[in-house]
């Protein structure tokens, strides 16, 4: 790309995001999904899970549920918009103009980014008004845990990209989406905080792509007591940056084959624009 070419790029992504973060603003659904449903889990967590709900345990669920609420709305709200666009024929036209289709889909992940940390962030300021106590670990773990739920995001949001090729169905994308965030979110015994209830070896948990960015999260988010660390050290938390190298490495391969099934199936491109 030639500078025209970046900042006619740079236009294209600043414009689908606006019009993004102005269809979900305007949407309460989507914003009862975001903001409100992720704090409703973690307050049913903390009251009927399988836990106390001393300070110390209360953060740690917090994550593991804002956690949850940012994987829920990038597959699910994600998911949502895309395949209203394509049951809308919408791409009929885009497919016709001179649109850059990785512009479209970076586009949609900022907007949605927003409502994943905004989901996150109502979850943790509930959970510090009912009791949690979180506790930073210095400037570092403000990077860390933006760069981890950034890519966690990326993630999560690609993979509802082929749900939507595939069913190109509102109900059926909706709920194979659902089912993902929710199945991924229990299966790993609370995104890892858990590991007592992950059925499989306990050390897995530090590389699968939820329960991975939470445990790191729950690392330098909260001053986890002895009590929580024996019950999470079940499996080491990842505490050593090349975690972080792994989960980039994750969002990477994903971002680039959710990209190529972008540019395939809803620009029908066989080249990169």
């Amino acid at each position: 790309m030639d500078r025209g070419d970046v900042t006619v790029w740079i236009d294209q992504v600043r414009a689908f995001a606006e019009r993004s973060l102005r269809e979900l603003s305007g949407n309460r659904i989507m914003l009862f999904w975001a903001f409100v449903f992720p704090s409703v889990m973690y307050l049913l967590s903390v009251e009927l899970g399988p836990t106390d709900t001393g300070s110390i345990q209360r953060a740690v669920m917090a994550v593991a549920n804002g956690m949850f609420g940012s994987m829920f709305v990038c597959l699910f709200i994600f998911g949502e918009q895309l395949v209203t666009d394509v049951e809308d024929q919408r791409y009929e036209v885009y497919r016709a103009l001179p649109i850059h289709p990785f512009a479209d889909l970076m586009g949609r992940m900022v907007s949605v980014l927003c409502f994943a940390f905004g989901a996150f962030a109502s979850t943790l300021f509930v959970a510090a008004l009912t009791g949690a106590s979180f506790d930073l670990h210095g400037v570092s773990s403000v990077l860390i845990t933006v760069v981890a739920g950034t890519l966690c995001c990326v993630l999560w949001m690609v993979v509802a990209v082929p749900v939507v090729v595939v069913t190109e169905d509102e109900r059926y994308a909706g709920f194979i989406t659902t089912g993902i965030a929710v199945g991924t979110f229990m299966l790993t015994g609370y995104n890892g905080v858990l590991p007592a209830l992950f059925p499989f070896e306990e050390w897995l948990l530090n590389y699968l792509p939820n329960a991975l960015p939470t445990r790191l999260l729950v690392s330098h988010l909260v001053d986890v007591d002895q009590s929580v660390a024996i019950e999470l050290s079940r499996a080491a938390l990842p505490t050593n940056t090349a975690y972080l190298g792994l989960l980039m490495g994750y969002a990477v391969v994903c971002l680039t084959v959710g990209s190529a099934v972008f540019h395939r199936s809803l620009y029908k491109r066989g080249e990169w624009s």
